[in-house]
C-alpha cells in the first residue's frame, strides 16, 4: 500500500508519454491523408509525384502545435511511432560499392594486361567468396605474376606521396584498403544524408559485408523517387559570379528598378481612383490580383489605408515610391539576399522578358 501512489505516478507519467508520442503518429497520418487526397484525379487513382510534392512543401512549415509550441512536419516524422516494414510495407535496397572500380581509378585504368586479367579474375571469384576483393585481386595477380610488384601498376601523379615505385606488396595492399574503405566509407554517408532528407519514419541505413550497404526505407511508396535519390550522382560546379560592384550590372538594375517604381506607382494612383469611387470595389480587386504576393498585396493595403486618412500631401508621397520590390525586400546588409518568402516575387521578376533586356549580355 505504502508504494500504491508512486505506482499511480508512474502510469499517469507512462501514459501522458504514450499519448504525447501517439499524438505525433496521428497528426502525420492526418498529413499524408491530404496528401493522398490532393493527390487523387477523378479516376481515384493517386499521382505519387504530385503527393510528393505536397509533403516537401510542408516539410519544414509548422503543421502541429501542442503545448503552444509549433512543430514542423519533419519534427513530426522524427517523433512518430516507427511502424517498420513489417507494419507499414516500404522499401528495402541493398548497394553495394563496385571495389573493382576503385582500384581500377586508383591504377588510372591501367591497360596492363596481368592487372586486367587479375581484377576479371577477381570478380569471378569474389561471387563465390567471402574475401575483400582487394585481397582476392592481389591473390590473382601474384598467381599470374608471382615475380610483378603491384606498386608500379599505383605509383602514379594522382597518388603521389602515397605510392612510390619502391614500396613493397604489403604496402600497396594496405593503400589499397584504406582507399577502399574511404570510398565505402564516404558513399555511406552521402546515401545516410540523402535518405535523411526523404521525408520517412526513422529510415535504417547500415553497412553489411564487404562494400554493401543496406538500406530500408519504411512507408515509402514512390519506387521511381527512392531509386532517382539512391542512383542520382553527386556534381561540384563552378558558376561564373557577377560582382554586384559590377558597373554595367548597376546600371541595369537602376533601370530596372525605375521601370518597376513607374509601373508601381501607376497601379497605386489607378487603385487610389477606385478607393476615392467605391472602397468595397477595391478591397475585391486587390483579392483578384493573381499577379501580386501576398506580402505585395498586405503593403498595398497598409499604404492605402494611411493614405484614405492623410493629406494630399501623404497621397503624393505615396504615389511617387522611389524602390521597386528588386531593392526594398533586398537584405540590406548582404546585396541580393532575399526571405525565402520573398524568392517568388523576385523570380517573377527576372522571369519578365522586358526585365530581361535590362541585363548586360555576357
Amino acid at each position: 500500500m505504502r508504494n500504491k501512489g508512486v505506482i499511480v505516478v508512474l502510469a499517469i507519467v507512462i501514459t501522458a508519454l504514450c499519448l504525447f508520442y501517439l499524438s505525433f503518429t496521428f497528426v502525420a497520418q492526418q498529413v499524408q491523408q491530404k496528401a493522398i487526397n490532393y493527390a487523387t484525379d477523378k479516376n481515384e487513382t493517386v499521382d505519387l509525384a504530385r503527393k510528393q510534392s505536397y509533403l516537401d512543401s510542408l516539410w519544414n512549415k509548422p503543421v502541429y502545435n501542442l503545448f503552444w509550441k509549433d512543430y514542423t512536419y519533419k519534427e513530426v516524422k522524427e517523433n512518430e511511432l516507427s511502424l517498420g516494414l513489417d507494419l507499414q510495407g516500404g522499401m528495402h535496397v541493398v548497394l553495394e560499392v563496385s571495389q573493382a572500380d576503385i582500384i581500377k581509378s586508383l591504377s588510372g585504368n591501367s591497360q596492363d594486361p596481368a592487372f586486367v586479367a587479375a581484377t576479371q579474375r577477381a570478380l569471378q571469384i569474389q561471387k563465390t567468396s567471402q574475401k575483400s576483393y582487394s585481397d582476392l585481386f592481389y591473390e590473382a595477380y601474384k598467381e599470374a605474376n608471382p615475380d610483378k610488384k603491384l606498386a608500379p601498376l599505383f605509383a602514379s601523379a594522382t597518388t603521389k606521396g602515397r605510392v612510390s615505385l619502391s614500396d613493397s606488396d604489403d604496402a600497396v595492399r594496405k593503400f589499397l584498403k584504406t582507399e577502399i574503405e574511404s570510398a565505402i566509407e564516404r558513399s555511406f554517408t552521402i546515401l545516410k544524408t540523402r535518405i535523411d532528407q526523404f521525408g520517412t519514419s526513422q529510415p535504417n541505413i547500415q553497412r553489411v559485408g564487404t562494400g554493401q550497404i543496406q538500406i530500408e526505407i519504411p512507408g515509402a511508396d514512390n519506387p521511381k523517387r527512392v531509386r532517382k535519390l539512391l542512383q542520382g550522382i553527386a556534381r561540384l560546379e563552378f558558376w561564373e559570379v557577377v560582382e554586384a560592384s559590377d558597373p554595367q550590372l548597376n546600371k541595369a538594375l537602376r533601370g530596372i528598378n525605375q521601370m518597376l517604381v513607374k509601373e508601381q506607382n501607376a497601379k497605386k494612383k489607378e487603385a487610389l481612383k477606385t478607393l476615392d469611387k467605391n472602397p468595397i470595389e477595391l478591397s475585391e480587386a486587390l483579392k483578384k490580383d493573381a499577379t501580386k504576393t501576398d506580402t505585395v498585396k498586405s503593403e498595398l493595403e497598409r499604404e492605402l489605408s494611411v493614405a484614405k486618412d492623410s493629406t494630399g500631401g501623404s497621397l503624393d508621397s505615396l504615389t511617387q515610391a522611389t524602390l521597386s520590390p528588386l531593392f526594398s525586400l533586398m537584405n540590406p546588409q548582404i546585396p541580393f539576399l532575399y526571405p525565402i518568402n520573398d524568392t517568388a516575387e523576385i523570380n517573377r521578376i527576372l522571369k519578365r522578358p522586358d526585365v530581361k533586356a535590362l541585363f548586360p549580355r555576357t
